[in-house]
């Protein structure tokens, strides 16, 4: 159920213990990230009684073909602290910058930032999520995943010189075509 997976308890938010005792602290710059995992939900604060105060989350993208989807949501009867969300990537060299291929969408507040898989294999990644410097609250982060649906288009005579094109793979994936006879094509 959904109360043991959180790392916090609604009576900590009730009786106000975890704002001065967020147990995700500190989490404030992307060195100090905390990890976010495929199908985890969690609970943090952002406070007011500092000039700017911003959460850091670090997520490993895998191998598989999925789009990530990443939830920042509000927390029922709570005060709503978010002001905005960013996505960053990390270089080899360990410069940190805006990742441009994120889609982030605000729905009542809530934010979703999608990320697909072209852009994401075997990366880390960071989401940053800074206040809005008006009241401390609390919010919910989560991620989950979803499959990449593929398709192939093209005549079913395959005898002569034919196109055949994958519906739905993102760009700058690549596909290797091949028979049972042991005749291979890539493109």
């Amino acid at each position: 159920d959904l109360l043991s997976r959180l790392t916090i308890t609604w009576l900590d938010i009730l009786t106000g213990d975890f704002v001065t005792n967020d147990r995700y602290e500190p989490n404030d710059h992307a060195g100090e990230a905390t990890n976010l995992s495929l199908n985890e939900e969690q609970i943090h604060t952002l406070h007011d009684n500092c000039n700017s105060d911003e959460d850091w989350f670090a997520i490993q993208a895998g191998s598989v073909l999925e789009q990530y989807v990443i939830h920042v949501e509000r927390v029922p009867s709570c005060t709503w602290p978010v002001g905005d969300v960013e996505v960053f990537t990390r270089n080899a060299t360990g410069t940190m910058t805006s990742f441009a291929g994120a889609k982030i969408g605000q729905l009542n507040g809530n934010f979703t930032i999608t990320l697909d898989c072209a852009d994401v294999v075997n990366e880390e990644f960071f989401v940053r999520v800074e206040d809005d410097n008006s009241a401390s609250g609390y919010y919910k982060i989560s991620m989950t995943s979803q499959n990449i649906e593929l398709s192939i288009a093209g005549p079913s005579n395959v005898c002569g010189p034919t196109a055949y094109e994958v519906v739905g793979l993102p760009a700058g994936a690549s596909v290797s075509w091949s028979t049972a006879l042991g005749l291979s094509l890539n493109c």
